[in-house]
């Protein structure tokens, strides 16, 4: 008695929720693109003069030499590792503890849906099978 009621219930949230993990997969696949398109745009956009604000302060930004770091490295890489990295692709920062900048970017990257895994305190990883 119970299970013919149960039953159309169970199957209409499998449904919902089939059509919920398709909208997250969208919504993620368009973030991404937004994203991908500041990075490849970041050098070429301009800020207001005397402003510091998603100025990149090096060649390269932060954000895209952080994840290009990442994706080449086939093991975690501690702050420290990426930030002397992400000098030698050009990206700088004016912040006296580079070092909190690279974990704060990375989480941030982490965040919006990039395959980036925090193995431990200070130290990050693509996981490309994300």
């Amino acid at each position: 008695m119970v299970t013919s009621t149960v039953l159309p219930e169970i199957s209409k949230l499998r449904s919902e929720l089939e059509t919920l993990d398709r909208k997250r997969d969208t919504a993620q696949a368009l973030l991404k693109a937004w994203e991908d398109y500041l990075d490849v745009n970041a050098s070429a956009s301009k800020t207001v003069k005397g402003s510091k604000k998603n100025k990149p302060v090096g060649k390269v930004s932060m954000r895209s030499a952080i994840e290009h770091v990442l994706k080449r490295s086939n093991s975690p890489l501690t702050t420290q590792q990426i930030w002397e990295e992400v000098q030698e692709l050009g990206a700088s920062t004016t912040s006296k503890n580079p070092r909190a900048i690279i974990d704060l970017t990375t989480y941030q990257l982490k965040n919006s849906g990039r395959p980036v895994t925090k193995v431990s305190p200070a130290t990050w990883a693509w996981d490309a099978e994300k």
